[in-house]
């Protein structure tokens, strides 16, 4: 097994929190899940993280080119176990190509993947700078919001990450309802 390539000292930070230290607290979870979905998979730390512990299938959604191209080359390896998307995430109608910065002709919305895997068992981790909040927007109106088992990540209030940890119980509903109360243009946070 190939180390993973990363560029920068802020990706080698991220590799050490994600990766090294299990920060999202997954890896005795991983094989549980029929699809670990990787949103903002950057150069592909969280998704090595779960391809090196055994999960079935990774599926990581990318946007920005050069980054793309490194988890490419941090994932290949592992074959049908992997599939990388080269694309902004969407959620028609809410949102138009992200204020015109289209980084790729391809469009991913999470709300159809989960209709096209319903039924398999999907931890979700997104981490998609600020965008966070329109695609759990969308799925709540798609009413996809059932349809995973797992959810953790950023959610990013204005330029301010914080982690969350939500999951389809009380918890996320009620984290969910607050969603639909006020949609702004760019994405704000709940209030």
């Amino acid at each position: 097994m190939k180390p993973i390539f990363l560029r920068n000292d802020t990706e080698k930070q991220i590799y050490i929190h994600v990766y090294e230290n299990d920060e999202y607290q997954v890896k005795p979870i991983i094989k549980d899940y029929d699809i670990i979905l990787d949103l903002g998979a950057n150069v592909g730390t969280f998704s090595r993280l779960c391809l090196d512990n055994g999960a079935k299938k990774v599926v990581a959604v990318e946007a920005y080119p050069p980054c793309y191209e490194d988890l490419v080359t941090n994932c290949e390896e592992f074959g049908d176990s992997w599939t990388g998307y080269h694309a902004f995430i969407t959620a028609p109608p809410l949102m138009d190509n992200h204020a015109g910065k289209k980084h790729t002709d391809l469009n991913f919305r999470v709300s159809d993947f989960l209709k096209e895997n319903n039924g398999k068992k999907i931890l979700i981790k997104i981490d998609i700078e600020g965008w966070e909040y329109i695609t759990l927007l969308d799925m709540k109106i798609t009413e996809t919001m059932g349809l995973f088992s797992y959810m953790i990540g950023e959610y990013h209030i204005s330029y301010t990450p914080e982690v969350i940890q939500i999951r389809t119980t009380p918890e996320m509903k009620s984290f969910m309802s607050t969603l639909g109360r006020r949609v702004e243009y760019p994405v704000c946070a709940p209030e």
